[in-house]
């Protein structure tokens, strides 16, 4: 997000389409604030929200784990 910024036709870009749908200039300091201030317990909200976790199919690449990611994505 930040990088995207750094060029001038980016910026006037993000500009533009702020001050059309929003009203309002685009701050990538506000954005990255946002960004900040969202807690854990906001992000698990959403997830158990969006998520039917008896429909759920998921594999991960890693070393093999005695975790069950699936509670740790239900917030268990």
């Amino acid at each position: 997000m930040v990088f995207s910024e750094e060029s001038v036709q980016n910026m006037m870009t993000s500009q533009g389409k702020m001050m059309l749908l929003g009203g309002e200039l685009y701050s990538v300091d506000k954005r990255i604030e946002e960004i900040d201030n969202v807690s854990l317990r906001e992000v698990n909200d959403l997830i158990r929200n969006i998520f039917d976790f008896d429909k759920v199919c998921m594999a991960y690449v890693g070393k093999a784990s005695t975790s069950d990611i699936t509670k740790a994505l239900k917030g268990e």
